[in-house]
């Protein structure tokens, strides 16, 4: 266990260096410089804002074994890229950008049951247990 969460740190934080810096940083940036994309200035500025939470925090948090304040912030971070994607579609042809974000917040995930086993065991438990649970039965009555 300890490799694997070792493996996805290292890689939630290769993918944060070079996706987070060139698919949230970088390209709204070059958008933003560009006349021909003036009528978006307003979505690529969020779009560099996201990618703050989207990717920059959840990494830090990992680093700091904060899985599920990670987990969080990437699945908000996700829904706001694919929010800004949509509305992007129609100026910007490049909307495969969307897709290290997604990988990101599926790791960022698969980092939470690398560290917290419990998290899913726990809930099998408390399921099995509620199954189990018994009737209170009228024999055991005392009048």
């Amino acid at each position: 266990m300890k490799a694997a969460k070792i493996t996805i740190k290292v890689l939630i934080l290769l993918l944060t260096s070079v996706f987070g810096l060139v698919c949230g940083v970088l390209v709204p940036l070059m958008l933003l410089s560009d006349e021909y994309f003036a009528v978006m200035h307003g979505l690529c500025a969020v779009w560099l804002f996201m990618s703050v939470p989207g990717f920059f925090i959840p990494c830090f948090m990992v680093m700091l074994n904060f899985s599920k304040i990670a987990a969080g912030c990437s699945v908000i971070g996700t829904v706001m890229t694919l929010y800004i994607h949509v509305n992007i579609a129609e100026y910007f042809t490049a909307s495969f950008m969307y897709l290290p974000q997604i990988f990101m917040t599926i790791l960022t995930v698969l980092f939470i049951f690398v560290t917290n086993p419990q998290f899913l065991s726990g809930y099998r438990q408390k399921q099995t247990d509620k199954l189990n649970a018994s009737a209170p039965s009228i024999l055991d009555r005392k009048e």
